[in-house]
């Protein structure tokens, strides 16, 4: 009987030792099971009799230092229990935890490689509750935000690395911006100013230079600019007025004037849905028009005059889709010095005036190559004519070769 029961006794002992044993497992760098001569990680673990992890559980990087330690209630897929922590290979702890069922209760801390504090917030059952902040690497501190049922709630501030001086603060209700949003120069004053609602912009937006005068003065509906836009210089002189219509198309539409820093207006124009449209004219600083005429999707198109700063006509002509057609008028003070006619955008005639006012030179082109030309004296009579083939010079290209003509007539 004796005998029997030491037998049973060793038995038992031998499963126990047995099924406590330890087992070596290893891990690839993405902690995929692999071999040992392809593994970054291994880990030392004990199983129940029913195949369940138990006891503590240590990971360790293929050099031997410690990587993770706790408790598994699980390991495929892994279940953290109770206290846990992660290291990085230099022994310092990255992260520490309590878990219940793998997720985590009360505070998860986070840490740098340095051993400073790099992130610090609190969970019921892996769900964010309550105050949280995270740090820069040399500890100062980068945020701090509150959180409810894992959605942000109340005012996040953002700190330059200084960790004193605000970068940013908005306010967070249901995990979305609702209310002020303020982001700021690193010399702490204001950027811009803006209102949200569900994390859309709405209502009134300023921007500042880092001077702190104001450079822009927007309102929004719903992330749409709306009513009147204004943007000034850093002087404080208003630079642009932006009056927009039609809010509920996707692109925005207005009626824009810009004006110079001395308060004289430099261009108004029309936008529609995002593209140029209708007139336009530009303006000299002294307040003489510089140039007007029209666009369609936002191309030239129609009737176009430019001016001289006194205020004397420069060039006349017609465009479409952005190109010249038809006939095109250069003057200068005291008359028309070039004409340009188009049979289209390559074949074209170039004629020039005299500051007289007599013809000199009547060339064509075809496709943008010189083809012949004709000089004329003073009495509007030919004194020479002739065709690109015979030409002593290289047939040019384009409009240089008008240049070309006017430059050697001295016409300035």
């Amino acid at each position: 009987m004796k005998q029997i029961f030491l037998l049973s006794f060793f038995l038992f002992s031998f499963q126990l030792s047995f099924s406590q044993q330890k087992i070596i497992k290893y891990f690839n760098s993405e902690w995929q099971l692999c071999s040992k001569d392809d593994a970054a990680y291994y880990r030392e673990i004990e199983y129940d009799n029913d195949g369940k992890p138990q006891g503590f559980v240590r990971d360790f990087f293929i050099s031997g230092k410690l990587q993770w330690e706790g408790h598994l209630s699980a390991d495929s897929p892994e279940i953290y229990e109770g206290n846990c922590a992660w290291y990085y290979e230099n022994g310092r702890v990255a992260e520490k935890a309590f878990y219940i069922s793998g997720e985590v209760e009360g505070e998860f801390h986070s840490y740098y490689e340095n051993g400073k504090d790099k992130e610090i917030y609190f969970c019921n059952r892996g769900i964010l509750n309550g105050n949280g902040s995270s740090y820069y690497d040399d500890g100062a501190l980068y945020s701090t935000y509150t959180y409810k049922n894992n959605l942000l709630e109340g005012t996040v501030i953002n700190y330059f690395e200084d960790g004193k001086t605000i970068s940013q603060q908005c306010v967070y209700a249901d995990g979305q911006l609702n209310g002020k949003c303020i982001v700021n120069y690193q010399n702490g004053k204001p950027q811009s100013s803006s209102n949200y609602v569900d994390s859309i912009v709405t209502g009134q937006k300023l921007s500042y230079y880092e001077s702190g005068i104001v450079q822009s003065n927007e309102m929004y509906m719903y992330g749409k600019l709306m009513g009147v836009s204004l943007y000034y210089y850093e002087s404080g002189h208003l630079q642009s007025k932006r009056t927009y219509r039609d809010i509920g198309k996707v692109s925005p539409s207005s009626d824009d004037i810009y004006f110079y820093e001395n308060g004289h207006t430099s261009k108004k124009e029309k936008i529609v849905e995002g593209l140029k449209q209708g007139e336009f004219s530009e303006y000299f600083e002294n307040g003489n028009l510089s140039k007007k005429g029209f666009y369609k999707d936002d191309e030239l198109d129609g009737e176009i005059d430019s001016y001289f700063e006194t205020g004397e006509l420069k060039t006349k002509g017609e465009y479409q889709n952005g190109k010249p057609i038809n006939e095109m008028e250069y003057y200068i003070t005291g008359g028309k010095y070039k004409e340009m006619i188009f049979e289209n955008t390559e074949n074209y005639y170039c004629k020039f005036w005299s500051i007289e006012g007599a013809l000199q030179w009547h060339a064509y082109y075809e496709n943008g190559t010189l083809i012949s030309y004709e000089d004329y004296d003073l009495k509007g009579n030919i004194v020479r004519r002739k065709i690109a083939d015979s030409l002593l010079i290289q047939p040019a290209k384009s409009n240089s070769a008008c240049l070309y003509g006017f430059k050697n007539r001295h016409v300035s």
